[in-house]
Order: C-alpha cells, then structure tokens, then sequence
C-alpha cells in the first residue's frame, strides 16, 4: 500500500486513480444529506494537499488500514461540514461583482504596497527575535523562498515529515506573532 501511496504522490497517473477508486466508496459511506460527491471531492483534496501531507500521515503500525484511517479523515471534514453550517457551494447565494468591487475598497493597490510592506518587514523583525537561527532559515526557505518540503528536506538532510513539523510550529509561531502585533 505504501508503494501504491508513493506512485500516487510522485505523481503517477494510474496509482492516482487506483487510490481514488480504492478510497471512493470509503468516503461515500460517510456522507451525510446526499452530498456524497462533496464530501469525496473534498477528502481527496485533503488527502492530497499540500505534496500529500494527510495522505503521507497514514501509518499502518498506528493501527488503521488506509481505508479506516480515511474514513476517520472522512467523518471529520463531515462533522466541520455540518458545524460550519456549509452543505454545498451551490446552496450559497452568489457575490454580486459590484459587491465585490466595494469590498475590495477604493484604494489602489500601489498605495496598499508601502502598508503591507511595513507590517511584513514588522512580522519578520519580531521572528527574528522570537525563532532560534534554525529555525529562521527553514522560515525562509519555507515561507519566505517557497521552498517544497521535498526541497527543504534534499537541502537540509531533515526527514520529509520532520520538515512538516517544522512548517507546523513555523506556521503557528508566525500566526502567534502576528496576532501580537496587532
């Protein structure tokens, strides 16, 4: 399975869609109001984000098959689903693109840049302070760079799953930070 799971993130077509066809009817099962479509599009999107990240958790001496381990996945992004009162997009109204337009203010984006600018130079300046040197250089790889987790882990010798950790507490530290702020 995990071989199977390998091919699929790597990229490989026909792995890709042996997964989803294994999955599929794992998902189905969990979804509530007929919105089983929904819920499998969103899972698999889940599984398959950010390089796999969810996909790439599952661990069978955890205990789970795949298919168990997905279908926890599965109930969770229902039970979200049901709390945050969302079924479906399509029972959502429409933003109307005046709408839009005034939400996005008047100013224009070149007089935004020097704000923006400013609170990021800010941001970086408090992680500084806040993150060991480490740390600091796997931020700009990460967020600042861009860097892909494949990237970061070939560049620093840190194991895949040790640079998600990273991202993680990265991600949390910079969102404490900012909130800090103001």
């Amino acid at each position: 399975m995990h071989e199977l799971i390998t091919d699929a993130l790597r990229g490989n077509r026909t792995a890709q869609a042996r997964l989803v066809r294994l999955l599929t009817p794992v998902i189905r099962q969990r979804a509530v109001d007929g919105h089983a479509d929904d819920l499998v599009q969103d899972v698999l999107e889940l599984l398959f984000r950010n390089e796999g990240h969810a996909l790439s958790a599952w661990n069978p001496q955890r205990g789970l098959s795949l298919e168990s381990y997905v279908a926890v996945l599965a109930m969770r992004v229902a039970a979200a689903k049901r709390r945050s009162g969302r079924k479906g997009g399509w029972r959502e109204q429409p933003t109307e693109a005046g709408a839009l337009i005034d939400a996005a203010g008047t100013c224009p984006v070149s007089a935004r840049r020097p704000y923006a600018r400013d609170v990021l130079s800010k941001l970086f300046d408090a992680l500084k302070r806040e993150l060991n040197p480490r740390a600091q250089a796997l931020f700009v790889q990460l967020f600042v760079e861009g860097e892909s987790v494949t990237e970061v882990s070939d560049a620093t010798g840190l194991s895949p799953c040790a640079v998600y950790a990273w991202r993680s507490r990265l991600r949390r530290t910079a969102n404490e930070v900012a909130l800090s702020l103001g």
